[in-house]
């Protein structure tokens, strides 16, 4: 009986021995579980260490949106820079305009050198004779008598030159019974000039009041095929006189 009272009570030892032993093994396992979570728990703070970079990537918007605003306001400033060099300083008659000067007087100078009257249209039907020259009427429009002939070539030449043209000497108009009349063209023109090239040239001023019309002529052979064996150039000065713009020099070239 005795034996069997030891063997019960050693085993209640025993059993006290192992239980202090489970608790151990039970709080290693507890404070291991605690550090396995503690990374876990930092994720919040990660999370919230990337709050500044996106605050910092919000920063940048303003900076791009003044990007558009830069450009747009350097646009004023290159649509002003054509305007200076649009103006040319230069207040008097356009090259082309010269050039239609050039053809009319050109053409006003041939009716006194006697070698072209087509712009007169003169009417062969209706003549008038003085001493022993016969004139023909001209139907051109604006050219009645000799004042309005002589006001149409104050219109291309200077008073110098319309005077030359009308020189009592000058046989080539007369006033008539039914208006203007002028002799027919007389002589052809020099066979030996070619083709032209017409120029106008202009000085470097701000507000120049002349240019020059440069014609130059080619000088042809008319006896070996009416080859070009020369050129010649012809300066014809344009003038502003007063409120218009006449050619102060005029001379035949043809």
């Amino acid at each position: 009986m005795k034996k069997i009272l030891l063997l019960t009570a050693a085993l209640t030892v025993g059993l006290a021995a192992c239980a202090p032993s489970q608790s151990a093994e039970s709080s290693a396992l507890s404070s291991a579980a605690v550090i396995s979570e503690t990374p876990e728990s930092l994720i919040p703070d990660e999370t919230s260490a990337v709050i500044p970079s996106a605050s910092l990537e919000s920063e940048a918007v303003p900076v791009e949106s003044e990007s558009p605003d830069a450009e747009l306001s350097s646009e004023p400033a290159e649509s002003e820079s054509p305007e200076p060099l649009a103006s040319t300083g230069r207040t008097g008659p356009s090259d082309e305009e010269v050039l239609q000067a050039y053809r009319d007087a050109t053409e006003a100078n041939a009716w006194f050198a006697g070698y072209d009257d087509s712009g007169l249209l003169l009417d062969a039907e209706d003549i008038c004779t003085v001493g022993e020259r016969t004139y023909y009427r001209v139907t051109r429009g604006g050219l009645e008598n000799m004042d309005s002939l002589r006001a149409y070539l104050k219109t291309l030449f200077s008073d110098e030159v319309v005077d030359s043209l009308l020189s009592p000497e000058e046989e080539q108009f007369t006033d008539g019974p039914d208006g203007l009349y002028a002799l027919p063209a007389g002589r052809g023109s020099d066979i030996t000039r070619g083709g032209t090239t017409t120029a106008v040239l202009w000085p470097e001023e701000e507000d120049p009041v002349s240019c020059t019309v440069r014609v130059t002529v080619e000088i042809v052979d008319p006896m070996n095929g009416g080859i070009v064996v020369d050129q010649q150039s012809y300066d014809f000065p344009y003038t502003r006189v007063g409120e218009k713009w006449v050619f102060t020099q005029f001379e035949t070239i043809f």
